[in-house]
Protein backbone atom coordinates (compact mmCIF):
# COMPACT_ATOMS: atom_id res chain seq x y z
CA UNK A 1 0.00 0.00 0.00
CA UNK A 2 1.53 3.15 -0.94
CA UNK A 3 1.78 6.43 1.86
CA UNK A 4 0.01 9.07 0.79
CA UNK A 5 2.91 11.94 0.93
CA UNK A 6 1.68 14.82 3.12
CA UNK A 7 0.06 18.39 1.88
CA UNK A 8 2.98 20.43 2.43
CA UNK A 9 5.15 17.86 0.09
CA UNK A 10 2.96 17.84 -2.35
CA UNK A 11 2.96 21.80 -2.26
CA UNK A 12 6.62 21.98 -2.67
CA UNK A 13 6.50 19.57 -5.47
CA UNK A 14 4.04 21.44 -7.64
CA UNK A 15 5.02 25.02 -6.43
CA UNK A 16 8.56 23.93 -8.23
CA UNK A 17 6.88 22.33 -10.85
CA UNK A 18 4.60 25.29 -11.69
CA UNK A 19 7.73 27.46 -12.45
CA UNK A 20 9.45 24.98 -14.85
CA UNK A 21 12.40 24.56 -12.44
CA UNK A 22 14.45 21.06 -12.07
CA UNK A 23 15.82 20.18 -8.22
CA UNK A 24 19.04 21.67 -9.56
CA UNK A 25 17.15 25.10 -10.69
CA UNK A 26 15.41 24.99 -6.68
CA UNK A 27 18.66 24.54 -5.16
CA UNK A 28 19.94 27.88 -7.00
CA UNK A 29 16.65 29.61 -6.12
CA UNK A 30 16.99 28.39 -2.11
CA UNK A 31 21.07 29.88 -2.32
CA UNK A 32 19.77 32.67 -4.08
CA UNK A 33 17.01 33.83 -1.51
CA UNK A 34 19.50 33.10 1.64
CA UNK A 35 21.28 36.16 3.16
CA UNK A 36 25.12 36.71 2.98
CA UNK A 37 25.51 35.04 6.29
CA UNK A 38 23.07 31.96 5.94
CA UNK A 39 24.40 31.57 2.56
CA UNK A 40 28.04 30.80 3.91
CA UNK A 41 26.86 28.11 6.20
CA UNK A 42 24.74 26.19 3.17
CA UNK A 43 25.83 22.95 2.10
CA UNK A 44 26.92 21.83 -1.45
CA UNK A 45 24.14 21.89 -3.84
CA UNK A 46 24.44 18.34 -4.36
CA UNK A 47 23.57 18.42 -0.77
CA UNK A 48 20.87 20.81 -1.23
CA UNK A 49 19.22 18.95 -4.00
CA UNK A 50 19.27 15.65 -1.87
CA UNK A 51 17.24 17.67 0.92
CA UNK A 52 14.96 18.60 -1.84
CA UNK A 53 14.38 15.02 -2.81
CA UNK A 54 13.70 14.27 0.41
CA UNK A 55 11.15 17.00 1.16
CA UNK A 56 9.30 16.33 -1.96
CA UNK A 57 8.93 12.92 -0.90
CA UNK A 58 7.66 13.72 2.18
CA UNK A 59 10.24 11.82 4.03
CA UNK A 60 10.96 14.80 6.85
CA UNK A 61 9.74 18.83 6.66
CA UNK A 62 11.99 21.71 5.56
CA UNK A 63 13.51 23.15 9.11
CA UNK A 64 15.38 26.74 9.35
CA UNK A 65 16.48 28.14 7.57
CA UNK A 66 15.07 26.11 4.87
CA UNK A 67 11.11 26.93 5.45
CA UNK A 68 11.98 30.80 4.92
CA UNK A 69 14.30 29.98 2.11
CA UNK A 70 11.50 28.23 0.09
CA UNK A 71 8.94 30.70 1.26
CA UNK A 72 11.17 33.52 -0.05
CA UNK A 73 11.90 31.35 -3.23
CA UNK A 74 7.91 31.28 -4.21
CA UNK A 75 7.17 34.47 -3.18
CA UNK A 76 4.72 33.36 -0.33
CA UNK A 77 3.63 33.50 3.06
CA UNK A 78 6.13 30.42 5.29
CA UNK A 79 3.03 30.09 6.89
CA UNK A 80 0.57 29.72 3.96
CA UNK A 81 3.33 27.22 2.29
CA UNK A 82 3.59 24.84 5.44
CA UNK A 83 -0.16 25.18 6.41
CA UNK A 84 -1.99 21.76 7.59
CA UNK A 85 -4.88 22.25 6.38
CA UNK A 86 -4.14 23.40 2.49
CA UNK A 87 -4.43 19.98 1.16
CA UNK A 88 -7.71 19.33 3.03
CA UNK A 89 -9.13 22.38 1.18
CA UNK A 90 -7.98 21.90 -1.77
CA UNK A 91 -9.67 18.29 -1.75
CA UNK A 92 -12.79 20.23 -1.10
CA UNK A 93 -12.87 22.15 -4.37
CA UNK A 94 -11.81 19.16 -6.11
CA UNK A 95 -14.15 16.30 -4.81
CA UNK A 96 -16.37 17.62 -8.55
CA UNK A 97 -13.37 16.57 -9.97
CA UNK A 98 -12.78 13.27 -8.26
CA UNK A 99 -15.87 12.39 -8.78
CA UNK A 100 -16.48 13.15 -12.28
CA UNK A 101 -13.04 11.10 -12.94
CA UNK A 102 -14.46 7.83 -10.94
CA UNK A 103 -17.30 8.08 -13.43
CA UNK A 104 -14.55 8.06 -16.33
CA UNK A 105 -13.14 5.27 -15.02
CA UNK A 106 -9.52 6.80 -14.22
CA UNK A 107 -8.31 6.25 -10.39
CA UNK A 108 -8.27 9.68 -8.67
CA UNK A 109 -5.10 9.52 -7.73
CA UNK A 110 -4.30 10.82 -10.53
CA UNK A 111 -5.89 13.78 -10.13
CA UNK A 112 -4.42 14.10 -6.56
CA UNK A 113 -0.65 14.19 -6.85
CA UNK A 114 -0.71 17.40 -7.36
CA UNK A 115 -2.81 21.03 -5.58
CA UNK A 116 -1.83 22.72 -8.79
CA UNK A 117 -5.96 23.35 -9.45
CA UNK A 118 -4.84 24.69 -13.00
CA UNK A 119 -3.62 21.39 -13.56
CA UNK A 120 -6.10 19.39 -12.93
CA UNK A 121 -8.76 21.40 -15.14
CA UNK A 122 -6.22 20.93 -17.78
CA UNK A 123 -6.06 17.24 -17.15
CA UNK A 124 -9.41 17.00 -16.71
CA UNK A 125 -10.52 18.05 -20.07
CA UNK A 126 -7.71 15.86 -21.73
CA UNK A 127 -9.31 13.22 -20.33
CA UNK A 128 -12.52 14.28 -21.37
CA UNK A 129 -11.19 14.96 -24.77
CA UNK A 130 -9.07 11.07 -25.84
CA UNK A 131 -12.33 9.71 -24.33
CA UNK A 132 -14.48 11.51 -26.69
CA UNK A 133 -17.35 12.14 -24.00
CA UNK A 134 -20.68 11.83 -26.12
CA UNK A 135 -22.80 12.46 -23.33
CA UNK A 136 -22.96 9.41 -21.13
CA UNK A 137 -22.38 11.57 -17.78
CA UNK A 138 -24.88 11.96 -15.68
CA UNK A 139 -26.03 15.82 -15.92
CA UNK A 140 -25.65 16.22 -12.39
CA UNK A 141 -21.85 15.24 -12.68
CA UNK A 142 -21.59 17.48 -15.35
CA UNK A 143 -23.38 20.35 -13.27
CA UNK A 144 -21.06 20.00 -10.33
CA UNK A 145 -18.05 20.34 -12.34
CA UNK A 146 -18.83 23.24 -14.95
CA UNK A 147 -17.42 25.90 -13.45
CA UNK A 148 -14.14 24.14 -12.44
CA UNK A 149 -13.67 22.91 -16.26
CA UNK A 150 -14.40 26.55 -17.37
CA UNK A 151 -11.53 28.21 -19.38
CA UNK A 152 -9.77 30.19 -16.83
CA UNK A 153 -9.33 34.14 -17.32
CA UNK A 154 -5.63 33.25 -18.47
CA UNK A 155 -4.26 36.59 -20.27
CA UNK A 156 -2.43 36.34 -23.46
CA UNK A 157 0.28 37.02 -21.31
CA UNK A 158 -0.16 33.90 -19.14
CA UNK A 159 -0.34 31.88 -22.11
CA UNK A 160 2.90 33.08 -23.70
CA UNK A 161 4.77 32.55 -20.87
CA UNK A 162 3.49 28.86 -20.47
CA UNK A 163 4.38 28.77 -24.35
CA UNK A 164 7.88 29.80 -23.11
CA UNK A 165 8.25 27.85 -20.20
CA UNK A 166 7.67 24.37 -22.56
CA UNK A 167 10.39 25.80 -25.00
CA UNK A 168 12.64 26.15 -21.99
CA UNK A 169 11.95 22.61 -20.98
CA UNK A 170 13.03 21.27 -24.12
CA UNK A 171 16.65 21.36 -22.89
CA UNK A 172 15.57 18.54 -20.31
CA UNK A 173 13.88 14.35 -21.32
CA UNK A 174 12.07 15.54 -24.93
CA UNK A 175 9.38 12.74 -23.84
CA UNK A 176 8.59 14.23 -20.43
CA UNK A 177 7.86 17.88 -22.38
CA UNK A 178 5.41 15.55 -24.45
CA UNK A 179 3.34 14.45 -21.91
CA UNK A 180 3.21 17.91 -20.13
CA UNK A 181 2.66 20.35 -23.24
CA UNK A 182 -0.56 18.19 -24.27
CA UNK A 183 -2.65 19.22 -21.16
CA UNK A 184 -1.83 22.62 -22.20
CA UNK A 185 -2.56 21.99 -25.60
CA UNK A 186 -5.91 21.17 -24.64
CA UNK A 187 -6.77 24.09 -22.22
CA UNK A 188 -5.84 26.65 -24.77
CA UNK A 189 -7.93 25.19 -27.21
CA UNK A 190 -10.22 25.71 -25.13
CA UNK A 191 -9.22 28.98 -23.92
CA UNK A 192 -9.00 30.25 -28.05
CA UNK A 193 -12.61 28.90 -28.46
CA UNK A 194 -14.13 30.96 -25.61
CA UNK A 195 -11.75 34.12 -26.31
CA UNK A 196 -12.96 37.52 -27.62
CA UNK A 197 -12.02 38.02 -30.75
CA UNK A 198 -9.26 40.66 -30.18
CA UNK A 199 -7.31 37.80 -28.23
CA UNK A 200 -7.70 35.12 -30.56
CA UNK A 201 -5.02 36.05 -33.28
CA UNK A 202 -2.62 36.26 -30.02
CA UNK A 203 -3.81 32.81 -29.14
CA UNK A 204 -3.62 31.41 -32.33
CA UNK A 205 0.03 32.14 -32.69
CA UNK A 206 0.54 30.93 -28.71
CA UNK A 207 -0.93 27.72 -30.61
CA UNK A 208 1.54 28.04 -33.17
CA UNK A 209 4.49 28.00 -30.56
CA UNK A 210 3.68 25.33 -28.63
CA UNK A 211 2.75 22.94 -31.75
CA UNK A 212 6.85 24.14 -32.25
CA UNK A 213 7.70 22.56 -28.68
CA UNK A 214 5.69 19.32 -29.86
CA UNK A 215 6.88 19.01 -32.93
CA UNK A 216 10.74 20.09 -31.50
CA UNK A 217 10.26 17.84 -29.01
CA UNK A 218 8.77 14.37 -31.36
CA UNK A 219 12.10 15.33 -33.18
CA UNK A 220 14.46 15.17 -30.23
CA UNK A 221 13.34 11.24 -29.74
CA UNK A 222 14.67 10.31 -32.87
CA UNK A 223 11.86 7.37 -33.44
CA UNK A 224 11.33 6.83 -37.25
CA UNK A 225 7.53 7.23 -36.46
CA UNK A 226 8.13 10.25 -34.10
CA UNK A 227 10.06 11.52 -36.58
CA UNK A 228 7.84 11.28 -39.22
CA UNK A 229 4.68 12.84 -36.79
CA UNK A 230 7.39 15.57 -35.71
CA UNK A 231 6.92 17.03 -39.16
CA UNK A 232 3.28 16.98 -39.19
CA UNK A 233 3.30 18.81 -36.21
CA UNK A 234 6.12 21.03 -37.75
CA UNK A 235 3.32 21.31 -40.80
CA UNK A 236 1.03 22.46 -38.42
CA UNK A 237 2.98 25.04 -36.56
CA UNK A 238 3.80 26.66 -39.91
CA UNK A 239 -0.08 26.69 -41.42
CA UNK A 240 -1.21 28.03 -37.57
CA UNK A 241 1.43 30.87 -37.56
CA UNK A 242 0.85 31.37 -41.28
CA UNK A 243 -2.97 32.21 -39.91
CA UNK A 244 -2.58 34.45 -37.57
CA UNK A 245 0.24 36.47 -39.22
CA UNK A 246 2.84 36.01 -37.75
CA UNK A 247 5.94 35.88 -40.79
CA UNK A 248 8.60 35.65 -38.76
CA UNK A 249 7.38 32.62 -36.29
CA UNK A 250 6.31 30.68 -39.89
CA UNK A 251 9.60 31.54 -41.23
CA UNK A 252 11.20 29.90 -37.75
CA UNK A 253 8.70 27.09 -38.32
CA UNK A 254 9.82 25.90 -41.50
CA UNK A 255 13.59 26.58 -40.67
CA UNK A 256 13.54 24.38 -37.92
CA UNK A 257 11.70 21.81 -39.63
CA UNK A 258 14.49 22.02 -42.40
CA UNK A 259 17.23 21.83 -39.63
CA UNK A 260 15.74 18.40 -38.31
CA UNK A 261 15.18 17.08 -41.67
CA UNK A 262 19.12 17.78 -42.39
CA UNK A 263 19.71 15.38 -39.23
CA UNK A 264 17.37 12.84 -40.35
CA UNK A 265 18.86 12.66 -43.64
CA UNK A 266 15.46 13.14 -45.19
CA UNK A 267 15.13 14.23 -49.16
CA UNK A 268 17.41 17.18 -50.14
CA UNK A 269 14.26 18.68 -52.23
CA UNK A 270 12.14 18.71 -48.90
CA UNK A 271 14.67 20.29 -47.10
CA UNK A 272 15.42 23.15 -49.98
CA UNK A 273 12.17 23.77 -49.88
CA UNK A 274 11.24 24.39 -46.38
CA UNK A 275 14.25 26.70 -46.56
CA UNK A 276 13.06 28.48 -49.36
CA UNK A 277 9.84 28.80 -47.30
CA UNK A 278 11.71 30.35 -44.52
CA UNK A 279 13.27 32.85 -46.12
CA UNK A 280 10.40 34.05 -47.88
CA UNK A 281 8.09 34.05 -44.76
CA UNK A 282 11.13 35.91 -43.40
CA UNK A 283 11.18 38.55 -46.27
CA UNK A 284 14.24 40.90 -45.38
CA UNK A 285 14.33 40.64 -42.00
CA UNK A 286 16.99 39.42 -40.34
CA UNK A 287 14.81 37.41 -38.00
CA UNK A 288 15.90 33.96 -36.82
CA UNK A 289 13.66 32.06 -38.94
CA UNK A 290 16.35 33.15 -41.35
CA UNK A 291 19.15 33.01 -39.41
CA UNK A 292 18.50 29.19 -38.80
CA UNK A 293 17.54 28.85 -42.24
CA UNK A 294 21.11 29.99 -44.03
CA UNK A 295 22.73 28.02 -41.21
CA UNK A 296 21.03 24.85 -42.47
CA UNK A 297 21.39 25.75 -46.20
CA UNK A 298 25.08 26.24 -45.68
CA UNK A 299 25.70 22.99 -43.28
CA UNK A 300 24.29 20.75 -46.66
CA UNK A 301 26.09 23.24 -49.29
CA UNK A 302 28.98 21.61 -47.24
CA UNK A 303 27.95 18.24 -47.61
CA UNK A 304 27.53 18.67 -51.17
CA UNK A 305 31.43 19.86 -51.32
CA UNK A 306 29.64 23.00 -52.47
CA UNK A 307 32.33 25.02 -50.29
CA UNK A 308 32.41 28.91 -51.61
CA UNK A 309 28.64 28.74 -51.59
CA UNK A 310 28.62 27.22 -47.62
CA UNK A 311 31.41 30.07 -46.62
CA UNK A 312 28.65 32.74 -49.04
CA UNK A 313 26.13 31.55 -47.05
CA UNK A 314 28.01 31.73 -43.41
CA UNK A 315 29.07 35.17 -43.95
CA UNK A 316 25.46 36.26 -45.02
CA UNK A 317 23.76 34.38 -42.01
CA UNK A 318 26.63 35.89 -39.47
CA UNK A 319 25.73 39.43 -41.52
CA UNK A 320 21.58 38.70 -40.79
CA UNK A 321 22.75 38.09 -36.79
CA UNK A 322 24.97 41.21 -36.45
CA UNK A 323 22.01 43.16 -38.34
CA UNK A 324 19.67 42.53 -35.93
CA UNK A 325 21.90 42.11 -33.00
CA UNK A 326 22.42 46.20 -33.43
CA UNK A 327 18.65 46.52 -33.20
CA UNK A 328 17.75 43.67 -30.91
CA UNK A 329 21.25 43.45 -28.49
CA UNK A 330 23.64 40.83 -29.04
CA UNK A 331 23.13 38.89 -26.30
CA UNK A 332 20.18 37.59 -27.73
CA UNK A 333 18.24 37.45 -30.67
CA UNK A 334 15.43 35.96 -30.81
CA UNK A 335 16.47 33.12 -29.03
CA UNK A 336 19.87 33.09 -30.93
CA UNK A 337 22.77 33.73 -28.53
CA UNK A 338 26.02 34.60 -29.88
CA UNK A 339 27.12 30.80 -29.05
CA UNK A 340 24.97 29.70 -31.74
CA UNK A 341 26.30 31.03 -34.68
CA UNK A 342 29.82 29.53 -33.70
CA UNK A 343 27.92 26.15 -33.43
CA UNK A 344 26.81 26.64 -36.88
CA UNK A 345 30.30 28.13 -38.27
CA UNK A 346 31.71 25.36 -36.70
CA UNK A 347 29.38 22.55 -38.14
CA UNK A 348 29.92 24.38 -41.98
CA UNK A 349 33.58 24.52 -41.17
CA UNK A 350 34.27 21.03 -40.04
CA UNK A 351 32.11 19.45 -42.41
CA UNK A 352 33.70 21.79 -45.24
CA UNK A 353 37.43 20.78 -44.07
CA UNK A 354 38.14 24.20 -42.91
CA UNK A 355 39.51 23.20 -39.40
CA UNK A 356 41.10 25.83 -38.36
CA UNK A 357 38.41 27.87 -39.23
CA UNK A 358 36.30 25.23 -37.40
CA UNK A 359 38.24 25.24 -34.67
CA UNK A 360 38.46 29.38 -33.74
CA UNK A 361 34.20 28.83 -33.90
CA UNK A 362 34.94 25.89 -30.90
CA UNK A 363 36.82 27.63 -29.13
CA UNK A 364 34.59 31.27 -29.15
CA UNK A 365 31.28 28.80 -28.77
CA UNK A 366 32.88 27.46 -25.27
CA UNK A 367 33.75 31.09 -24.56
CA UNK A 368 29.55 31.82 -25.09
CA UNK A 369 27.85 29.02 -24.07
CA UNK A 370 25.92 28.54 -21.10
CA UNK A 371 24.92 25.44 -18.63
CA UNK A 372 21.98 24.84 -20.65
CA UNK A 373 23.26 23.94 -24.06
CA UNK A 374 24.41 20.48 -23.12
CA UNK A 375 23.42 18.76 -26.78
CA UNK A 376 24.53 21.85 -28.53
CA UNK A 377 27.76 21.56 -26.36
CA UNK A 378 28.05 18.00 -27.36
CA UNK A 379 27.68 18.65 -31.02
CA UNK A 380 30.72 20.57 -30.61
CA UNK A 381 32.68 18.54 -29.28
CA UNK A 382 31.54 16.35 -31.86
CA UNK A 383 32.80 18.60 -34.77
CA UNK A 384 35.99 18.49 -32.74
CA UNK A 385 36.39 15.06 -32.68
CA UNK A 386 36.10 15.52 -36.77
CA UNK A 387 38.61 18.12 -36.88
CA UNK A 388 40.96 15.29 -34.68
CA UNK A 389 40.17 12.57 -37.34
CA UNK A 390 41.12 14.87 -40.46
CA UNK A 391 44.23 15.83 -38.65
CA UNK A 392 44.76 12.17 -38.41
CA UNK A 393 44.74 11.71 -34.68
CA UNK A 394 41.97 9.55 -35.64
CA UNK A 395 42.20 6.94 -32.66
CA UNK A 396 41.87 10.09 -30.53
CA UNK A 397 39.14 11.93 -32.64
CA UNK A 398 37.31 8.78 -32.13
CA UNK A 399 37.64 8.29 -28.35
CA UNK A 400 36.43 11.97 -27.99
CA UNK A 401 33.21 11.02 -29.80
CA UNK A 402 32.77 8.14 -27.87
CA UNK A 403 33.78 10.08 -24.48
CA UNK A 404 31.34 12.74 -25.61
CA UNK A 405 28.31 10.48 -26.60
CA UNK A 406 28.95 8.40 -23.73
CA UNK A 407 28.81 10.74 -21.21
CA UNK A 408 25.66 12.61 -22.50
CA UNK A 409 22.30 11.37 -20.96
CA UNK A 410 20.30 8.66 -22.79
CA UNK A 411 17.54 10.83 -23.45
CA UNK A 412 19.66 14.04 -24.71
CA UNK A 413 21.09 11.95 -27.53
CA UNK A 414 19.18 13.80 -30.20
CA UNK A 415 18.94 12.98 -33.97
CA UNK A 416 21.13 16.02 -33.96
CA UNK A 417 23.70 13.85 -31.68
CA UNK A 418 23.21 10.80 -33.57
CA UNK A 419 23.63 12.58 -36.88
CA UNK A 420 27.06 14.18 -36.16
CA UNK A 421 27.99 11.02 -34.60
CA UNK A 422 27.09 9.41 -37.82
CA UNK A 423 29.41 11.85 -40.23
CA UNK A 424 32.16 11.29 -37.96
CA UNK A 425 31.84 7.24 -38.42
CA UNK A 426 31.82 8.10 -42.17
CA UNK A 427 34.36 9.96 -42.33
CA UNK A 428 36.50 7.49 -41.02
CA UNK A 429 39.24 5.82 -42.78
CA UNK A 430 38.33 2.47 -43.85
CA UNK A 431 41.10 0.87 -41.41
CA UNK A 432 39.04 2.65 -38.24
CA UNK A 433 35.79 2.16 -38.59
CA UNK A 434 35.96 -1.03 -36.67
CA UNK A 435 37.84 0.15 -33.87
CA UNK A 436 36.72 -0.66 -30.67
CA UNK A 437 35.96 2.68 -30.22
CA UNK A 438 34.17 3.35 -33.37
CA UNK A 439 31.97 0.21 -32.47
CA UNK A 440 30.88 1.96 -29.37
CA UNK A 441 30.06 5.00 -30.89
CA UNK A 442 28.16 3.33 -33.75
CA UNK A 443 26.16 0.97 -30.63
CA UNK A 444 25.87 4.47 -28.39
CA UNK A 445 23.70 6.86 -30.91
CA UNK A 446 21.92 3.92 -32.80
CA UNK A 447 17.53 3.86 -31.61
CA UNK A 448 15.60 6.18 -30.51
CA UNK A 449 16.02 8.44 -27.28
CA UNK A 450 14.50 6.20 -24.21
CA UNK A 451 11.10 6.47 -22.86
Amino acid sequence: MTTERPAWAIRLRAERRNRFWSQKDMARHLVEAAKDDVRARLPSRESIVRRIKAYEAGHNQPDDPYRLLYARAFGTDEADLFAHDSYAKSCDVLRPLVDVARTLGVDPPTFADTIDMDMLRRRLIQTLSVLGLTGTLPTDALANVRSTVAPPAESVEDWEEIAWGWAHALSGPPRDTLAGVANDLVALRQAIDHAQEADRRELTRVNAQMSMVVASALGLVGDPKESQESHRWWRAAQMTAEDCGDSPLASLAYALDATQALYERRDEEYLLRRVRRAMRAAGDQPCPGALQARSTHAILLAQQKRTIEARAEVTAMVADYERAASKDGPALVGGWRPARVYLYQSAVYSTAGDYRAAEAAQDAYRKHSTAHTVRRSSLIELHRARCLVAAGDVLVGVEHAREVVGMLPREQRSVSVRGSASDLLTALPAGARHNSSAQELRTLTAGACPA
